[in-house]
C-alpha cells in the first residue's frame, strides 16, 4: 500500500530530500503543505516509483545555478504543479531522465542550463509533457527547452518560448516527439537555422509556431510562421501555483482548439471559461473570445 508524505517546511532542502533518499518506498507520492524556494545542494535523485505533487501550493524546485535539480534513473516518475528553476548540470539541468517513465504536467521549467537539454534531457526513455512551460532555458549545444535522445516524448497544451541553444532553441529530438495544441515560439539558435525545433517530429494537430523549423506541414489545423502574442513580461504570476505566460487580446491561438479536444483546465488549474465551444492554444487558458 502507497504511503502519502507531506513536506510541511519549504524553507530548506533537508525534508523533502530525507523523503526522497530515505523515508519513500516505490509508489509512493510526495505532497506538500508548505509554499516557498527550495534550494537545493545536490540534485535530487529519484530511484523509486514516486509522484512529487505540488499540491496546489506555489512551490520552487531551485538549482541555485550550480547544481542539476531532478535525475531519474529507469523509474515511473510524475512531476505535478511545481517550477523547475536554475538547474544547472552536463544534461538536463532541470530534469535528467535515463531510461524511465516521466510524466509532467502543470510546471514551470525556467532558467535551467546545460550542454544538452538545458530544462530536460530524455535519455532512452518515455516523457510525456502536458500544460506546462518552458522559457528562458538554455543548452550550449542542443535543445534549450528539451533535448530527447533515443526517447520517446509526447508534448501537449505546453509553451515554449524564448529558450536557447547552438542548435534547436525550443527542442531537439533524435528519436518519436509527438506534439499538439502546444505554442512554440521566438526561441533562439546561435549556430543554426533551427530556431524553434530540430529533428523529425510528428504534429498531432493544433499546433502554433513563430517560424517554419518544426515542420508543422501535415495537419491542416496547424499554423506556422504566426506570432502567438503573449505577454511581452513573459512569466508572470498570472494566478495558479506557477508563473505561466499570458496570451493577449487578438491572437490566433485563442479558441483554436475545439471543444472536444480541450482539457478540462489549463496550467495554473484554471477551469476553461463556461460557455466557449473551444479552448486556446498552449499551456495558458485566456478570457478573451476568439478573434
Amino acid at each position: 500500500m502507497s504511503t502519502i508524505w507531506t513536506v510541511t517546511d519549504c524553507s530548506s532542502e533537508s525534508q523533502l530530500r530525507d523523503f526522497i533518499e530515505n523515508k519513500v518506498a516505490s509508489g509512493d507520492t510526495i505532497n506538500f503543505d508548505c509554499s516557498g524556494t527550495i534550494t537545493l545542494t545536490s540534485l535530487l535523485r529519484i530511484t523509486k516509483d514516486l509522484i512529487l505533487d505540488g499540491s496546489g501550493k506555489p512551490v520552487i524546485l531551485d538549482g541555485g545555478n550550480t547544481v542539476g535539480v531532478l535525475s531519474v534513473q529507469g523509474v515511473r516518475f510524475t512531476l505535478k504543479g511545481l517550477t523547475v528553476i536554475n538547474g544547472k548540470t552536463e544534461s538536463g539541468g532541470g530534469l535528467y531522465n535515463k531510461g524511465g517513465t516521466v510524466t509532467i504536467s502543470n510546471c514551470t521549467f525556467s532558467n535551467n542550463s546545460a550542454k544538452h537539454g538545458g530544462g530536460l534531457f530524455n535519455e532512452g526513455g518515455e516523457v510525456t509533457v502536458s500544460l506546462s512551460t518552458f522559457s528562458g532555458n538554455s543548452a550550449l549545444a542542443w535543445g534549450g527547452g528539451l533535448y530527447n535522445n533515443f526517447g520517446k516524448m509526447t508534448v501537449s497544451f505546453s509553451t515554449f518560448v524564448k529558450n536557447t541553444a547552438s542548435v534547436g532553441g525550443g527542442w531537439s529530438t533524435i528519436g518519436s516527439l509527438s506534439v499538439s495544441a502546444t505554442i512554440v515560439a521566438n526561441n533562439t539558435a546561435r549556430y543554426s537555422k533551427s530556431q524553434n525545433g530540430s529533428g523529425k517530429m510528428t504534429s498531432l494537430g493544433f499546433n502554433m509556431e513563430s517560424g517554419t523549423d518544426c515542420d508543422f506541414t501535415t495537419m491542416p489545423t496547424d499554423q506556422q510562421n504566426t506570432d502567438p502574442t503573449l505577454d511581452p513580461a513573459g512569466l508572470q504570476n498570472n494566478g495558479g501555483p506557477t508563473h505561466t505566460i499570458a496570451l493577449q487580446s487578438g491572437s490566433r491561438a485563442i479558441g483554436a482548439i475545439p471543444d472536444e479536444r480541450c482539457p478540462s483546465h489549463d496550467q495554473r488549474g484554471y477551469l476553461r471559461p463556461t460557455g466557449l465551444s473551444s479552448c486556446d492554444i498552449g499551456a495558458y487558458q485566456s478570457s478573451y473570445t476568439q478573434p
